[in-house]
């Protein structure tokens, strides 16, 4: 269905081009009144409206971006999470400024109150969409030989069809579980019951970018050195949905996305191009009658990339991801009582089509093609066809209940079970050549696929055996919470049962939350929180614990004959282990006053996260059976503190606010795919003219970790037919420590009486620059009627630096963006 969805997409997008100016076209000609604007100014309103993003009286740390606020806030990417960067106790990675950025069609990563970027809980319409195939590997390579690079979502949601969007960082309600970050609940918009149809498309190019060459590793001396180049590349997103109502009760949507981006890169001295497309088909149902509202929707989202692994010959490859998810909320609204009932089943896989073996020759006559590009070996082929799919359903029920017992003011209750499972299937062995041999007196013997007769031959193989796996993965969770009211006080209390099979814990989880009007008019509301979150447990370990390990062989030649390939028994190949784990959890506790300040509202919030048991993982070294294994364990920690003071109004006609936030994050390790030991390792390096351990001086995190984050936003109705929005981001310089270039420190050092030398790794202090940036968006309106809107949108107005090039590196770096586009409503 995938490939039919991008063929659609493909070659629908001229045709909607003209049909959205031939439809503006006949606009102006059947309109009198819809004549060129002249862009009257508008009146400036003096209505204001306290913020809709915080209420003051609700003491979860929610913040909700309306609908009007998620037009505002998306940019032409229309992806989820570009939108949160005007959130306090949001951090997003120093990567997604770079030039990488610049292509990728993924939604931006992002940390909330100090939580690892996969420790997040996403959903749509209250039902999950993260992925349990494994979430941390965002970062990893797209041509890895056993794994593919994989993203928290499981599937992507494009803005253009969203309501609102909820972002909870502290104090979140039962209901919500499986995180030790915080929870983004993105929900859809109930379709019209008036017929309307939109069609929009937004581009850029390389030369609406501003590149800044950064060489600061320019070695003069060095005839082979080149500056980097401007890169090339298109992007462009399509959007087109409809929308009406059926009858009284029913009303309909549909709604297709299509983004593409195409890059050149040079292989084997030629050009070659990397082309990823993302796609969605959503259909969506409203149904309303009385006190029973359904909303029920199916998106399927496929993801594709086609390129190749770089200077390689005969390595084509693609990558496919994404998936689909149906969904269902009933509710039932009663005089005293609400329900609501949430079903759903998803399916999303991360594949790779591949060739099955990948060989790094000599560069020799037969295998020229690396010398004639003037690299150092000929290399070919590829790793083979993967699939890792996730599949499941899910039930959700909460009650809530008004009380009418003294002091009681309402009374929520519910359960949430999920059923997973995850598959990896490698269909072929694959094998990874290395080691080669010149032999001119070679025989081959029939053996042609890794020899070359008289030539050369390898000596050395990995096999990644063919494999199928699937493992399963129940959840289940109980929830209530209690209101109760004092006069000026409010006080929730509520707890939350969380049980899986794979870790085998019961889980509960206290949650509380209090607040009081301490000015007797509710114009100020102190707010305060003990919780705790228990993380989900980690499915992709369960799988990998299945698979099969890939092993090595080897061989040599018997006079000039190659000889068959032999398990080479002192290598000890990896496998995984997982047992008497404890589920990872944070402790929290918070502290906030929210005011009415100069018509909005005005929140200062401290905020304390401690994370225990976290994942990481150790390497046992070659057991007794001759496999080396990766032990999951709970040696992790993380501990994150943070001040925020925000501001947030909104006029008729007038938007705006800000936020500051102060931070401090420390942790263990990135990822359970690293291990803990530097952070409680009593090993001696040598750190600004001291012997100090590796566990005083490694703590803070790299990554997601400015210690300020600053925003100021604003959108403006300048006209009845122009409007702009702007933010202004502000990143902090951050200090942290990394092992230093140096080889290393020689001293003394006495223990126990016993003098002896001792040789130290070197380590210092490296510093990531501040950085500024302004984001603006125009929104012009050249017909009287709404029925067309040209949008320009410049990120980095002032072309600022972005300082993710090193100090030490070259690179490039991303300065002023523009994208245009152009909708249409009718």
């Amino acid at each position: 269905m995938s490939d039919h969805l991008f063929m659609v997409a493909r070659n629908s997008r001229a045709s909607a081009l003209l049909f959205v100016v031939a439809t503006s076209a006949i606009a102006t000609t059947t309109r009198a009144d819809d004549t060129l604007a002249v862009l009257p100014v508008t009146q400036v309103s003096t209505s204001a409206t306290p913020s809709t993003r915080t209420d003051m009286q609700d003491s979860s740390g929610k913040i909700t971006l309306d609908n009007r606020a998620v037009k505002d806030w998306s940019d032409s990417t229309g992806l989820l999470t570009d939108m949160l960067d005007t959130l306090p106790n949001v951090q997003f990675s120093d990567d997604a400024d770079s030039e990488e950025a610049l292509t990728s069609l993924k939604p931006q990563s992002i940390s909330i109150s100090g939580g690892r970027f996969y420790e997040n809980n996403f959903s749509l319409n209250g039902l999950s969409i993260n992925s349990l195939i494994d979430p941390a590997g965002a970062g990893n390579a797209e041509s890895g030989i056993n794994d593919i690079s994989g993203h928290e979502m499981a599937i992507f949601v494009d803005t253009s069809q969203l309501e609102s969007v909820a972002v909870y960082h502290s104090n979140v309600p039962a209901e919500y579980g499986r995180f030790t970050g915080g929870v983004v609940d993105a929900t859809l918009r109930l379709p019209a019951q008036t017929s309307q149809s939109n069609i929009s498309y937004y581009t850029t190019r390389p030369a609406w970018v501003n590149f800044h060459i950064i060489t600061n590793g320019n070695d003069e001396d060095d005839p082979n050195y080149s500056a980097p180049e401007d890169p090339q590349y298109s992007r462009m997103r399509f959007t087109a949905s409809h929308e009406r109502g059926l009858n009284d009760r029913h009303s309909a949507r549909i709604n297709m996305n299509y983004s593409r981006v195409r890059s050149p890169f040079v292989s084997l001295a030629q050009t070659e191009y990397s082309t990823t497309e993302s796609a969605s088909l959503t259909l969506t149902h409203g149904y309303q009658y009385d006190q029973l509202n359904v909303v029920s929707f199916i998106q399927t989202s496929p993801y594709r990339t086609q390129t190749s692994v770089a200077n390689t010959l005969n390595s084509n490859y693609q990558l496919n991801s994404g998936g689909t998810l149906l969904g269902s909320t009933w509710t039932l609204q009663q005089e005293n009582a609400t329900h609501t009932l949430k079903l759903s089943a998803n399916y999303s896989e991360n594949s790779r089509s591949a060739p099955d073996h990948y060989f790094n020759w000599l560069n020799s006559n037969s295998r020229s093609w690396g010398l004639e590009a003037g690299l150092g070996s000929s290399k070919e082929g590829g790793f083979g066809s993967l699939d890792k799919y996730q599949s499941g359903y899910a039930l959700m029920w909460k009650s809530e209940f008004a009380s009418a017992l003294p002091l009681i003011s309402a009374w929520r209750t519910g359960a949430d079970w999920q059923y997973n499972q995850t598959g990896f299937n490698r269909p072929d062995d694959t094998y990874i050549y290395k080691s080669p041999l010149y032999n001119t007196q070679v025989q081959c013997v029939n053996q042609t696929l890794d020899c070359v007769q008289r030539e050369q031959y390898f000596t050395a193989r990995q096999i990644y055996p063919a494999d199928k796996v699937s493992v399963g993965l129940n959840q289940l969770a109980l929830f209530s919470e209690v209101d109760f009211d004092f006069n000026r006080a409010r006080l929730t209390l509520g707890a939350r049962a969380d049980h899986d099979d794979f870790l085998d814990n019961l889980n509960i989880a206290f949650r509380s939350r209090a607040s009081i009007d301490i000015s007797a008019d509710k114009h100020w509301v102190v707010h305060t929180g003990f919780n705790r979150y228990y993380g989900g447990p980690l499915l992709t370990y369960r799988l990998r614990m299945a698979s099969e390990p890939y092993y090595q062989e080897y061989r040599s030649t018997t006079q000039n004959i190659v000889n068959d390939w032999e398990y080479d028994s002192e290598t000890g190949s990896y496998r995984y282990i997982a047992n008497d784990l404890e589920t990872p959890y944070s402790d929290e506790k918070t502290l906030s006053i929210n005011g009415l300040v100069f018509s909005g509202v005005m929140r200062i919030e401290w905020l304390a996260r401690d994370g225990h048991d976290e994942f990481s993982r150790e390497e046992t070294g070659v057991q007794p059976d001759g496999y080396n294994y990766y032990r999951l364990n709970n040696d992790g920690f993380s501990h994150y503190r943070s001040i925020a003071l925000s501001w947030d109004t909104q006029y008729d006609d007038y938007r705006f606010g800000f936020n500051i936030t102060r931070s401090r994050t420390e942790s263990s390790n990135a990822s359970y795919d690293d291990d803990a030991d530097a952070a409680v390792s009593a090993d001696y390096v040598w750190y600004k003219g001291q012997r100090r351990t590796l566990s005083d001086i490694i703590q803070l995190r790299e990554d997601y970790a400015r210690p300020v984050i600053a925003t100021l936003y604003g959108a403006f109705d300048v006209t009845s037919a122009l409007s702009v929005s702007s933010k202004g981001r502000f990143k902090s310089a951050y200090t942290t420590v990394a092992e230093s270039s140096s080889s290393g420190y020689s001293t003394t050092v006495t223990e126990n009486g016993v003098t002896r030398r001792e040789y130290l790794d070197g380590y210092a202090d490296t510093t990531i620059s501040a950085s500024f940036m302004l984001d603006t968006t125009l929104r012009w309106k050249p017909l009287k009627s709404d029925q067309l809107v040209v949008v320009a949108e410049i990120t980095n107005l002032f072309d600022r630096r972005t300082y993710t090039v090193g100090d030490s590196s070259d690179g490039i770096e991303v300065g002023r963006k523009i994208w245009l586009g152009v909708e249409s409503t009718f």
